[in-house]
């Protein structure tokens, strides 16, 4: 695979603007995304859009009870595609939008029947928009989406202005959890805090990605893994609103000693 992508991004004539893999139906997602990330080829000639999950409307939530690997998909996905709604009731629809929803709450859902989908609605998921070739926090991150409450939510409030937010049933193994501050760290404490943490728990967390408010810099800084493996950290030009840290993790469902973790690493580096 990384030899293919390599030979794909040295092409002159075509040269490919965007690559498109498709696994086979029940693939770990976690390790197609290590094999790319962790290649020193790759980092400077490829960037992940997105990772997209089609779900079958006529067997969807029974492969959600039955594959735990379906789950994860459906969890670290950005975008869940819900196909064949044409061959079930309203019902059923509904109950697996909800299911999905349970495990993460903040991806897109949408649905498809006979494939008509507009290939607009499947990229553009990265934090370039790009409509605007501008970075797009809030669409990146969704924390909106995060702080709303629902069925399978519930936040704690910190003194200290940091805040822990869980979204997920815990019945499905997995789930979401947002984790906000509203000091600047210090980035040389608070950045050797997460690695260890990521180093110890790591496989427990599909993803986390976020922005960072930094002492010593006034410019927002971008952070993004899967499990263990993580791109150099980037940063943005300026902030869109109110500076502040927000950083997204999805895991399983017995993650959230590690969410707490990284808000008390949060807490710990104010700087």
């Amino acid at each position: 695979l990384s030899t293919t992508l390599l030979n794909l991004t040295q092409r002159t004539e075509p040269r490919p603007i965007r690559i498109v893999i498709e696994t086979t139906g029940l693939a770990e997602p976690t390790k197609l995304l290590h094999k790319i990330m962790a290649d020193p080829r790759m980092r400077s000639l490829v960037r992940l859009d997105g990772v997209i999950t089609t779900v079958d409307a006529v067997n969807g939530l029974q492969t959600l009870h039955d594959h735990p690997v379906a789950r994860r998909q459906a969890a670290m996905a950005d975008r869940r595609i819900v196909t064949k709604t044409d061959s079930v009731d309203v019902k059923t629809v509904e109950a697996l939008e909800a299911a999905l929803r349970a495990l993460n709450g903040y991806a897109d859902i949408l649905q498809v029947t006979s494939g008509a989908v507009s290939a607009g609605k499947l990229f553009g998921m990265s934090l370039i928009d790009p409509a605007t070739g501008k970075a797009d926090l809030d669409r990146w991150l969704n924390s909106a989406a995060h702080r709303s409450d629902g069925p399978h939510t519930h936040q704690q409030f910190r003194a200290d202005g940091t805040h822990l937010h869980f979204s997920g049933g815990h019945g499905d193994g997995m789930g979401t959890w947002l984790i906000e501050g509203v000091r600047p760290v210090d980035w040389a404490r608070f950045s050797p805090r997460v690695g260890e943490i990521i180093r110890q728990y790591g496989d427990l967390l599909l993803r986390l990605k976020g922005v960072v408010w930094t002492s010593d810099d006034d410019r927002p800084l971008v952070i993004h893994g899967v499990q263990r493996v993580f791109h150099a950290p980037v940063r943005l030009k300026k902030w869109p609103g109110s500076p502040g840290t927000t950083l997204v993790a999805i895991g399983s469902a017995n993650a959230e000693q590690t969410a707490e973790l990284l808000r008390s690493a949060l807490e710990d580096t104010v700087a």
